[in-house]
């Protein structure tokens, strides 16, 4: 079976600040060594994460000195990853002004607009980044995640590529080229391009242990192997890293499920239901989780939630609904639900119906007249 997409993007790098030689401090007049005490403050406070620090020890730089070219780039982010994009754009903006080939203001320009999902603005921005500065591997790593997020992933892969190739220690670039090798299984008939994306996945660990992205993506990556055990280990060092994070739980809850451990598959589905409530699909594995262990008026309510989220999942939902009425020998339910299904186009795809002849809950109904028409006729 062919694994689905990954449902986020692939990192972006930010180009660690600058140190500035203490020696040089000492020798400044007092204005400029406040203004730098300032400025420096600011890095700190932006490296320990404590962005609403930085930005006002940033703007005291730049009120001293308004010319301040790095206090502007660094506030830029410390506005970014607090979401304020409107003043990251002003200040990459005025980075431009005072240097109009400081490729900084233009790869943060770019991932602006990659915020955006503007993501072909983003290549142009990053476009003029490479042009100005060849060598800079960030460059090319956010302008793959450009082109990722359209679908481009061949492109994509020749950024990773050559972001690899100027910084063979570029742990995002290897989650990142990961990904596309993983995506490229939905054109692959062979399991060889999730191989690699575990390869690349394993080498960004290496690089950079806290990288968790990295240890969500390779447990997803196991998953599709059935590597079950790999993958919830996985999934745990991930959620270890950041606790909050639905999708992770959504992922280990699958592998869980695979290996029959359907009560913690349930405990991590109602924290990833609980962290992000609108997505439908932790509730279709919940669904499956209780019928295996019985609950089947449960089972049907998390089936109603999930059409109710989405009409998009409606075909894999009936098709669950169709297997929960099988496993109560309920023939004519699982029928309706068959046909519901087929309606919806779940049935478009040949390796559903594959799985449906394999699906143990109807097993009972392969010599079935009925049943086995309905086979025949998708």
């Amino acid at each position: 079976m062919r694994p689905n997409r990954f449902l986020h993007a692939p990192h972006i790098a930010v180009a660690k600040p600058v140190r500035l030689l203490l020696f040089l401090i000492i020798t400044l007049p007092f204005s400029l060594k406040a203004q730098n005490e300032y400025y420096q403050s600011g890095i700190k406070s932006y490296n320990r994460g404590e962005l609403t620090e930085a930005v006002l020890a940033f703007d005291k730089a730049i009120l001293m000195d308004p010319d301040h070219l790095n206090a502007w780039y660094y506030r830029g982010f410390a506005h970014f990853y607090s979401n304020n994009l409107s003043k990251a754009l002003r200040d990459f903006k005025h980075t431009l002004k005072l240097d109009p080939n400081f490729s900084g203001g233009m790869m943060g320009t770019g991932l602006i607009h990659n915020r955006n999902k503007k993501y072909k603005k983003g290549i142009r921005w990053f476009n003029k980044a490479i042009k100005a500065d060849p060598l800079n591997p960030d460059a090319y790593n956010n302008r793959g995640t450009s082109y990722y997020q359209l679908n481009d992933f061949g492109r994509a892969r020749a950024d990773y590529d050559k972001a690899i190739q100027l910084d063979s220690t570029h742990a995002q670039a290897y989650n990142n080229r990961g990904s596309t090798h993983y995506n490229n299984q939905r054109l692959a008939v062979h399991d060889r391009d999730i191989h690699l994306a575990i390869k690349d996945f394993t080498r960004a660990i290496e690089l950079d242990p806290s990288l968790e992205m990295a240890w969500r993506n390779r447990s997803l990556a196991w998953y599709n192997l059935n590597e079950h055990d790999k993958a919830v280990a996985d999934a745990t060092q991930a959620l270890e890293l950041n606790p909050e994070n639905a999708q992770t739980y959504f992922y280990r809850s699958r592998a869980l499920n695979s290996l029959e451990n359907h009560s913690k598959a349930l405990d991590d589905l109602g924290i990833a239901i609980k962290l992000n409530p609108e997505n439908p699909l932790p509730y279709i594995e919940s669904a499956r989780a209780k019928k295996e262990l019985g609950y089947y008026r449960e089972a049907e309510k998390d089936l109603a939630t999930a059409i109710d989220l989405s009409s998009a999942v409606s075909g894999e939902v009936y098709y669950e609904w169709a297997l929960l009425n099988a496993r109560q020998d309920q023939k004519l339910r699982m029928l309706d639900y068959l046909k519901k299904a087929r309606k919806a186009g779940y049935f478009e795809n040949k390796e559903h119906i594959q799985k449906l002849q394999s699906a143990p809950d109807v097993k009972d109904f392969r010599s079935d007249k009925d049943f086995r028409q309905f086979i025949k006729q998708l």
